[in-house]
């Protein structure tokens, strides 16, 4: 099938595979270091908002220090200790109610795994002149193709 025939028959789809389907495009796009710092700051912010306590710590290509991401992890835990019981159900539920999550994927049975589609709600001006310098890995390097 053509991504034109999914198109016109989405009703053989499943409501994930409908989300990859209508951002197809935009998948395709690597996320530049500067506007994945943008969309970390939110979701701290928005984990502050629930507790001063909770960390969010972006991984894979971006704690790697690379120029592009080909999507957004975020680990999150308590600075001490606390448990974590209920947390992400409540950042969901803040980061949709601000607009930044667009569309849910996949929500763990045990709840503590999320995937979703999101949007910065802040302006560009917002990102911090460092949030774009490189922190590790060679300049010019296509990125981290692996993620």
């Amino acid at each position: 099938r053509t991504l034109e025939d999914l198109r016109a028959h989405p009703e053989v789809l499943t409501k994930q595979q409908q989300v990859g389907l209508r951002f197809y495009k935009e998948f395709q796009v690597r996320i530049p270091r500067a506007e994945v710092a943008l969309l970390e700051a939110e979701v701290i912010e928005e984990l502050h908002a629930i507790d001063k306590d909770l960390v969010g710590v972006t991984c894979g290509s971006y704690r790697r220090g690379k120029s592009s991401c080909g999507h957004v992890d975020i680990l999150i835990t308590h600075s001490k200790g606390s448990s974590m019981s209920g947390v992400l159900h409540a950042l969901v539920g803040r980061l949709h109610a601000r607009g930044f999550l667009t569309d849910d994927l996949s929500f763990g049975s045990g709840g503590n795994k999320y995937m979703g589609v999101c949007k910065s709600t802040l302006p560009r001006s917002a990102i911090p002149p460092a949030a774009g310098a490189e922190t590790g890995g060679a300049e010019g390097d296509g990125g981290d193709q692996s993620e």
